[in-house]
């Protein structure tokens, strides 16, 4: 659940990250701007946009299986549950694959025009 938390939040914050660079651009100190540069590069990467957007639609499916087995009262029949419903939307976006991508690229989109 940690990692999905963390997936999360960055993709909340991840506006703000790539804007500060731009905010603090008129500060008077240059060093400040000039090693932020590198870091927004290396974040608004198509790459780098694509493979948070996937895993966290992949982590979306996982995180109730997840709550579940962390659970006090685990209930293994409802994990086993989930468990199938996991493996069923996996292969379902196995045979939509180009439609699942489709969908991720029209999102990645919004990020990289920020």
């Amino acid at each position: 659940m940690e990692n999905f938390d963390e997936l999360m939040r960055f993709s909340e914050i991840f506006k703000p990250i790539v804007e500060t660079p731009e905010e603090i651009k008129p500060v008077k100190d240059i060093g400040t701007f000039s090693k932020a540069q590198p870091l927004l590069r290396a974040i608004i990467t198509n790459e780098l946009i694509v493979s948070i957007l996937t895993a966290s639609s992949l982590f979306a499916f996982t995180l109730p299986l997840s709550r579940i087995l962390q659970s006090i009262n685990l209930d293994l029949s409802v994990a086993v549950e989930h468990m199938d419903t996991i493996i069923n939307q996996t292969k379902k976006m196995t045979v939509d694959i180009d439609q699942v991508f489709s969908h991720i690229f029209e999102e990645a989109q919004v990020y990289t025009y920020l």
